[in-house]
Formats: C-alpha cells, sequence, structure tokens
C-alpha cells in the first residue's frame, strides 16, 4: 500500500486463533496489545478520534434538523478530519492531502454539517407563481461539480447538488465588525503609516496595515460588514478612509 510494506501488525488483544496461526503459517510478524489498552493500537485510537469529531459535528447541527439522517454528513467529516490531522509518513502535508492530493476551497465549498439552505430553483423547474427557492438541509460538498453542495430534503428523502443557495446557520454566527474594531484598525492604519510611509505609488486608501486592509477587504466581498455602522465610522474625524 503506498509502496511501503508493514514490518509489524499490530492487533487487537482479542484476535482469533486461526488468524494468528495464519501470520505465523506466513511468517508474518504481528504483536498484540496489551489487554484493556486501546491507545496501544492505532486503528482503536484512530477510530476514537473520528468519534469525538464526528460528535462535535453532530453538537452544532441546526435543533430543527432531523437527527435520525446523521449517517449523509459522514463522508464530509472524514474530509475535515483528514484536513486537520498530518500524515504520518509527511507530517508537512495533512491526511487528506496525502491520499487524495490537495484539497481545492476555491472550487469546493464546505460550510457546517447539518447547516439550513435555500435553493434557488431554476426558472425550468418551478411554476410561474411559485417560490423561487425551497428550504433543504447542507450535508457536504459536492466533489464531482465545480462549487457545488450537496442538499437533503427530509419529504423526499432525496439529495441533489446545487450551487445557488443561502445558509442560515442557527448556532455559528457570522462575524461581525463592531465600532471599537473599526477605530482600532483607523489607529493601527495611522501607526503604519507614520512608521512606514508608503510610497507615492501606492493609493491611499491601501497604505496601512496590509493584514487589517485584507480582511477587510475579505470582509467586503463576502458581505459580512455593517453598513449603518461603517456610515458612523466614517464621519469620525480620527477616520476619513473608506472601508
Amino acid at each position: 500500500f503506498f509502496g511501503a510494506e508493514p514490518e509489524v501488525y499490530i492487533m487487537d488483544n482479542e484476535a482469533s486463533t486461526d488468524l494468528n496461526t495464519t501470520m505465523k503459517l506466513t511468517d508474518l510478524k504481528y504483536q498484540l496489545v496489551p489487554p484493556h489498552q486501546h491507545r496501544r493500537n492505532a486503528a482503536e485510537k484512530a477510530i476514537r478520534t473520528f468519534k469525538n469529531h464526528f460528535i462535535a459535528g453532530i453538537c452544532s447541527v441546526d435543533p430543527k434538523f432531523p437527527i435520525t439522517e446523521w449517517d449523509r454528513i459522514v463522508s464530509q467529516s472524514l474530509i475535515t478530519l483528514n484536513l486537520l490531522r498530518n500524515a504520518r509518513t509527511n507530517p508537512k502535508l495533512s491526511s487528506y492531502a496525502y491520499l487524495n492530493g490537495v484539497f481545492g476551497f476555491n472550487k469546493t465549498s464546505l460550510a457546517p454539517p447539518e447547516t439550513k439552505l435555500f435553493l434557488h430553483e431554476k426558472p425550468k423547474n418551478r411554476g410561474s407563481c411559485s417560490p423561487h427557492g425551497t428550504e433543504r438541509w447542507y450535508i457536504g460538498p459536492s466533489l464531482e461539480r465545480y462549487r457545488c453542495v450537496k442538499s437533503f430534503l427530509p419529504n423526499t428523502y432525496s439529495e441533489r447538488d446545487c450551487n445557488t443557495v443561502d445558509f442560515f446557520p442557527k448556532k455559528i454566527v457570522f462575524p461581525s465588525v463592531s465600532t471599537d474594531d473599526y477605530l482600532c484598525h483607523c489607529l493601527r492604519d495611522i501607526l503604519s503609516i507614520l512608521k512606514y510611509p508608503p510610497p507615492s505609488t501606492i493609493q491611499c486608501l491601501q497604505a496601512g496595515d496590509i493584514t487589517l486592509t485584507i480582511i477587510q477587504q475579505i470582509a467586503d466581498i463576502l458581505y459580512h460588514h455593517a453598513p449603518d455602522k461603517r456610515e458612523k465610522i466614517l464621519h469620525h474625524p480620527l477616520s476619513q478612509r473608506s472601508f
């Protein structure tokens, strides 16, 4: 497997006699873990790690989601767990990258499991006076299609790949920017400009703290800013820059 043959097999203490006999006849080295010591077995430890990760995902689902459909988010749990863990043979790569290659976040969308969403129905799939959206549940990414997600409809127990959706999270709130955050951003920009004067070729709105400026641009793209608060900040004497 992947060009590496195991030198020794670590097996559970409850391995059958037939299995032990077969291992001896084929000259395969094996070891049995001590009784009641599951942490010595890598497979048992991996099972416990996955269970903890999966339970954490179940605890974050929408309260109205039918919990009996928990098996539909197993695929995403495997993806997210392998993205978080490093590969043993190459710690610089994630387990997912080692097994499947680099995960393309730009083409494959991820969201919290079992989040309520509204699917935009295309004109040819709905009546002229029918609603333009259908309430569904997010169950994972669609790896076969570009920027699509898999949704679940409890009424028909059907899954569907969709690309135009709007999420409505219940437990995980989208981050927002407060008035104090805007003021701190302005003050840090002023200090950065005074300490490192930008060249004349850079636009004035791009000067200042680079990290905060990039974060603000991302927030504007994702529509996670607060327009009413921003208008108040723009009139503040300490801030005359555009967010």
